[in-house]
């Protein structure tokens, strides 16, 4: 007869069970000696089936795991010590070390007969998990921390889910508040037992405090004034989920600066003005008087009052070049005062380039006759039309002609032409002459610049000249320049944008 098939046994039906389970599972008596294991226990901390027994004592499966350095040195060791004290006498759960990196969850239950069930759970990747998590979350509080603007993000419950301690030192709260986590509420109760608002019941100003409370739908930008005065900019931007980020950036300094810089535009405004009334007293009390005294010695040299002896007339002369000189440094300067105002008017509208230069000779050959030079017409186009002030280009065109042939010697020829480059008009004027020495050549564009020669001195300027002229083309869109060769002579030249 064939043999009868032996039926499995509870222990056999709980053992194979038990076996199957992913965690490690122990089960101890009421003596706390190991009744039944599974592999996976076994596995979890190297113990041989030798080892993990029916019947070892719980105490000698702990010490071994000390002995043989099963766990890690500090938290591992302080669990397992802990554990060798209070096993079988509380339920507890807890995480423990193991020496080769691995994390094992430790959850101890009592049985109905005083025994202990110990479910033991590898945890190893949901600590690496955590440990990621924080190792994050510490990167983004470094970053936070070093930000040069202050944050804080508050959620649709109007609780703080994050805030660096720019933040808190903006504000002076206390290294340690508010935290993460904290409501609003707490904040503001933090400032009410600070003073901050003043008298009144405390729960009363938190709920209008915190009915008031800002909720943002569309980002916002404002200021606001700190206890200690610094001036903040806030920017706040609404989050899909209900809350808001705010960012606090210090602008102290900035509106300082503004403010000092307004103060200073508001001072130079004040010495422009007192600088135009102060010419305008120049213009009203110097041009008047050097007009009439002008005309009045020219009819005197003319004999408009009766011949006058020849050592008179001399001196009649000088006074009227003199007064010319005076005239002539009073434009100028109020001249230079309209260009710098930006109150300088120019009328402009289409001019021929070549026309307005041959009348410009034309009209001041005196300054040839002057100085004893020639002004010679050479190079000329007659298609350069140009965008100008009819007005303010001869008055440039003028200031050539007079210094050239200021500087030119006896006899000596002023050349003057008008010649066309694609889009740009080109007008030239040379002097034969000394020339310019070169450490002044840097410098022949600015105010009261003249060269320093007692030869030049003596033929009078303002030193104003170059510098209106170079104002005058440059307000016409156009460019000043000159080469000059000791010995040779100089040409100053500039040009203009043609229009069609």
């Amino acid at each position: 007869m064939p043999t009868a098939k032996k039926s499995p046994t509870d222990r056999d039906l709980l053992e194979n069970a038990i076996e199957t389970m992913s965690e490690g599972f122990a089960l101890f008596d009421a003596g706390n000696c190991l009744v039944l294991c599974n592999s996976r226990y076994r596995d979890m901390y190297g113990y041989s089936e030798t080892d993990a027994v029916p019947g070892v004592h719980i105490s000698k499966l702990l010490r071994d795991d000390i002995e043989k350095n099963k766990v890690a040195e500090v938290g591992g060791e302080r669990a397992i010590r802990r554990r060798l004290k209070t096993f079988g006498k509380t339920e507890e759960t807890f995480d423990l070390p193991l020496v080769d990196g691995r994390w094992v969850q430790v959850r101890d239950r009592k049985t109905s007969d005083g025994g202990i069930v110990c479910i033991h759970t590898d945890i190893t990747r949901h600590k690496r998990a955590e440990e990621e998590l924080a190792e994050k979350e510490e990167q983004l509080r470094v970053a936070l921390d070093n930000m040069p603007s202050a944050i804080r993000y508050v959620d649709k419950d109007k609780r703080i889910l994050l805030l660096n301690s720019q933040y808190r030192e903006h504000w002076e709260y206390p290294d340690d508040f508010p935290n993460a986590g904290d409501s609003v509420r707490d904040e503001y109760a933090f400032l009410w037992e600070r003073g901050d608002y003043g008298e009144g019941d405390k729960e009363e100003v938190l709920d209008g405090e915190m009915n008031m409370f800002p909720f943002v739908v569309e980002p916002e930008q404002y200021e606001r004034q700190t206890r200690s005065g610094k001036t903040l900019d806030v920017r706040v931007q609404p989050t899909k989920q209900g809350g808001f980020v705010s960012i606090y950036t210090d602008i102290t300094e900035r509106k300082q600066a503004e403010e000092q810089l307004l103060a200073a535009k508001e001072e130079a405004e004040r010495a422009n003005l007192a600088k135009s009334e102060f010419l305008a007293v120049i213009s009203h009390e110097l041009r008047t008087p050097l007009t009439s005294i002008k005309g009045s010695l020219g009819l005197v040299a003319g004999g408009a009052l009766g011949a006058v002896p020849k050592e008179v007339e001399d001196m009649v002369n000088i006074a009227i070049t003199n007064a010319t000189r005076l005239n002539s440094l009073v434009n100028d300067i109020l001249d230079m005062e309209k260009i710098e105002s930006g109150n300088l008017e120019y009328n402009f509208q289409p001019l021929n380039l070549s026309d307005l230069v041959t009348d410009t000779v034309t009209t001041n050959q005196g300054y040839a006759d002057e100085y004893n030079a020639e002004f010679v017409l050479t190079d000329f186009t007659h298609n350069a039309t140009v965008e100008g002030d009819s007005d303010r280009l001869t008055q440039a065109i003028a200031n050539l002609l007079s210094n050239a042939a200021k500087f030119s010697p006896d006899n000596g020829k002023v050349e003057i032409s008008v010649t066309r480059q694609n889009k740009i008009g080109t007008v030239s004027v040379f002097n034969s002459g000394d020339g310019i020495p070169e450490e002044f050549r840097e410098h022949i564009f600015d105010k009261f610049s003249q060269v320093d020669s007692s030869d030049e001195r003596q033929r009078g300027g303002t030193g104003l000249g170059l510098n209106i002229v170079k104002s005058i083309i440059e307000a016409h869109g156009g460019s000043i320049d000159f080469e000059s060769e000791m010995g040779v002579g100089n040409t100053f030249y500039f040009t203009l944008p043609i229009v069609e």
